[in-house]
């Protein structure tokens, strides 16, 4: 008997071929997947870097600006730090600085009529004032001697006054005198010319 064989409608082989095409055609989907999926990532990873970059350049402009600021405070701090090393110095000089204005002015409202100072000198530690001077009555030199320790005129600089010589010129009838007044200590610092005003 003749061997029977089964017609099969689809033959194997073609149905081998179809398996194998929905196969590879799975596998180009799979690999296109992980083509696009790793696209993706690098995609990702390119945008965070970037974004990274951006941030620290960013940081790094930031920081520069931030260095030329402490850079200009500081040299306002140095300008600071000298003025007030100068304001000191200058405080001292002119609070240790005598004020012969300030006698000046107390023997201008001391001195009446009739009294000519021709000599003026202090002692170095100012403490004494020596005034020399010609006067043609011994009531202005009088008078001149009390204004020196009236409160309302010189009082104010001087604590005490003393005459210690009186010389008359019987050729011209003026009397030459010379007079010593003691100062207030400090007196002739700056802060005593509010006393005068």
């Amino acid at each position: 008997m003749a061997e029977r064989r089964e017609i099969e409608l689809i033959p194997r082989e073609l149905e081998e071929a179809r398996k194998q095409e929905k196969l590879l055609q799975t596998a180009r989907l799979v690999g296109f997947g992980f083509l696009g999926l790793s696209f993706l990532v690098i995609f990702l990873i390119l945008s965070i870097v970037g974004a990274q970059t951006v941030l620290i350049s960013n940081l790094h402009r930031q920081i520069s600006e931030k260095e030329a600021r402490i850079s200009e405070l500081s040299t306002v701090e140095e300008k600071v730090v000298g003025l007030a090393d100068k304001n000191a110095a200058l405080t001292q000089i002119f609070s240790g600085r005598s004020y012969f204005s300030i006698l000046l002015k107390t023997l201008e409202t001391s001195i009446p009529q009739g009294i000519a100072i021709t000599t003026l000198s202090t002692s170095q530690t100012e403490e004494v004032v020596a005034l020399s001077g010609e006067t043609r009555s011994y009531g202005d030199l009088a008078k001149f001697l009390r204004n020196l320790v009236d409160p309302e005129k010189g009082g104010s600089l001087f604590t005490q006054v003393a005459l210690t010589s009186v010389v008359l010129e019987p050729t011209t009838g003026k009397a030459k005198f010379v007079a010593e007044a003691t100062t207030v200590e400090g007196g002739l610092k700056k802060g005593w010319e509010e006393l005068l005003k």
